[in-house]
């Protein structure tokens, strides 16, 4: 008798302890697409993302059917990260010919730059050699980092075949910075004096500042040698007006090979064309006091963002 009241006992406190779970917990069991969807929900909305392939592929084979539905999403459509982070997760599930054609699709259609440059890195990087003749189409981009995007893709291959053609690309290459990074030639540091501040009489912020910007994140590595040893990656900016003197922005550095995602929350006071502040890692929350300046160059406008106490430059164009 006394097992039997122990045996019910037991059974009355699993049945409050299940009860107490909290509701994620519950949900994270669910089986099925919506099951599958809430993983990656989690996932693509993490700071400090840690997936993996083979955490993509665990999903099963109904992931990129739920992946796809995902991306064409009203929710997902308009967040350029999220569809990245998508896509690129996509991408891993390299023997279905459906996430595929949705791949080469996205990279044919849209609209957003840095979707199509991440789609084509991501194929490069999943399929290599046998979507050369896919890849190379987008040498022919008007858009200049789409035509470096393809042009590594293919050097990543290292295939006689992709090699082939992006040397038939070279004295195509109108774009002499496209040319440097396809040849493997370093950036020159932007010397003192170089660039000339756009003259400026305002008492506020100008509204010259406002807007999406693109260019580079320009850095010293140490194994380059030459020119100053720098080396760049993409960067996109984008800035608005919080105030007459103030400031606030996004500076993404979209992901490349063996370099994850890296964006910065940037807040800056200043007047006219010129401005301090800092810019915050979201990564970490860490600070770096930034001073920024817009100027003119062979009569283009340049943004030039430089961060303190490193020889970090970020040197943009307006998109």
């Amino acid at each position: 008798m006394r097992s039997v009241l122990s045996f019910c006992k037991l059974l009355l406190l699993m049945s409050v302890l299940v009860t107490a779970l909290p509701s994620y917990l519950l949900k994270a069991a669910e089986p099925g697409p919506a099951g599958v969807r809430q993983q990656i929900e989690m996932v693509i909305r993490m700071r400090h993302p840690t997936d993996t392939r083979d955490w993509w592929l665990a999903l099963g084979p109904q992931a990129p059917g739920v992946i796809i539905q995902m991306v064409e999403a009203p929710e997902y459509r308009e967040n350029t990260l999220h569809k990245m982070r998508l896509l690129q997760g996509l991408s891993w599930f390299a023997q279905d010919s459906t996430a595929l054609d949705f791949l080469k699709q996205q990279a044919q259609t849209t609209n957003e730059e840095l979707v199509r440059q991440s789609v084509i890195e991501a194929v490069g990087i999943t399929q290599g050699p046998k979507e050369a003749e896919f890849i190379s189409k987008f040498l022919l981009s008007t858009d200049p980092q789409t035509r470096l995007a393809a042009a590594e893709a293919l050097k990543r291959m290292k295939d006689p075949r992709a090699s082939r053609l992006l040397e038939a690309h070279i004295p195509n290459e109108k774009m002499p910075w496209v040319l440097d990074r396809i040849q493997g030639t370093p950036p020159v540091a932007l010397r003192p004096g170089r660039l000339k501040p756009v003259s400026s009489s305002e008492d506020r912020l100008s509204r010259d500042l406002v807007g999406s910007w693109k260019g580079f994140w320009i850095y010293p590595q140490k194994h380059l040698k030459t020119n100053g040893g720098l080396a760049q990656r993409a960067a996109v900016l984008e800035l608005k007006l919080a105030g007459a003197e103030v400031l606030e922005g996004e500076l993404l550095l979209p992901a490349q090979a063996g370099l994850p995602l890296s964006v910065y929350r940037l807040k800056a006071q200043g007047k006219g064309l010129a401005f301090t502040g800092n810019a915050k890692a979201t990564s970490d929350s860490s600070e770096i006091l930034i001073e920024g300046q817009l100027m003119r160059r062979a009569g283009i406008l340049v943004l030039e963002i430089r961060f303190e106490a490193s020889t970090l430059i970020v040197s943009l164009i307006r998109r």
